[in-house]
């Protein structure tokens, strides 16, 4: 007789709608099944999560507006893709990890589900180990938004300007000590309404958007940016409109990770570049 199958406490989704109506949290979901052995298990471990970062993609996921490139195959289903936790079983013949190896992982399907569980199946080449001076959390927040920060940062060169739109979220916040830090940035100014954490941070200015216009400041009219990162949404055709972001042919660039529409557009003045 087959042995009953082992459960575990997870967030499931149950639907598309309102986070309060379709997530709920259960003690006796279904734990993933990993044979070790299996064609299946290759290039995958069983990861014991410790801790798991949401972000704006679980939010478009749960809504369904994504629901053609990112909903979950079938309902409920466990949300969640970014992951820290300890390797608890890995496929035969696995030589990047080993069993108790401390882990980072993102999400491995094509929308972020899986993380918000006890026990998750992640991609073995979409995992790195966890820094040891960062907690599980910290690990956690880091395997996407830092990642994103880091291909953003490469995009700036030393020495220049550059506005943060958005510098408190999660991918802001690990940018600005990147720019600062690494990408040898002049000057950067962030908006955001969190001043005393920006300027710990790194930033030269902080723009708190709810009494300021960052668009019709006068010092960035005069002296404006190299380059404009947007991690908000909507900010390419104030910038552009604004004078505040040096044109093309000076070298000013429009970077973002939220496009406003699915085209991507590149003008004599700027490029807008989605990473």
């Amino acid at each position: 007789m087959a042995a009953p199958p082992l459960r575990m406490t997870a967030a499931i989704g149950a639907g598309y709608g309102d986070i309060d109506e379709m997530i709920s949290v259960v003690t006796s979901h279904p734990r993933p099944v990993f044979d070790a052995g299996s064609k299946k298990a290759r290039g995958h471990a069983l990861l014991r999560v410790q801790a798991c970062a949401l972000a704006p993609g679980d939010v478009r996921v749960i809504s369904g507006k994504t629901r053609e490139l990112q909903g979950p195959p079938e309902f409920p289903y466990v949300g969640g893709g970014d992951v820290c936790g300890v390797v608890e079983a890995v496929a035969a013949g696995e030589t990047r990890l080993r069993v108790g190896d401390s882990i980072v992982a993102r999400f491995h399907t094509a929308g972020p589900r899986g993380g918000l569980a006890e026990y998750a199946v992640v991609k073995t080449k979409m995992a790195e180990s966890k820094p040891r001076r960062c907690t599980p959390a910290e690990g956690a927040a880091l395997a996407s938004s830092g990642v994103a920060a880091m291909a953003v940062a490469d995009a700036v060169r030393p020495g220049e300007r550059v506005l943060v739109l958005g510098g408190s979220g999660g991918v802001g916040s690990i940018l600005v000590q990147l720019l600062k830090r690494v990408a040898d940035a002049s000057f950067v100014a962030a908006t955001s309404t969190q001043e005393e954490l920006m300027t710990s941070l790194g930033c030269d200015m902080t723009v708190d958007y709810l009494w300021q216009d960052v668009w019709s400041m006068p010092e960035f009219q005069t002296n404006p940016f190299d380059v404009v990162v947007d991690l908000v949404g909507g900010g390419w055709g104030p910038a552009r409109r604004s004078g505040i972001l040096k044109n093309g042919w000076h070298g000013g660039r429009f970077l973002t990770l939220v496009p406003d529409n699915a085209i991507f557009e590149v003008g004599g003045d700027a490029v807008r570049c989605v990473l």
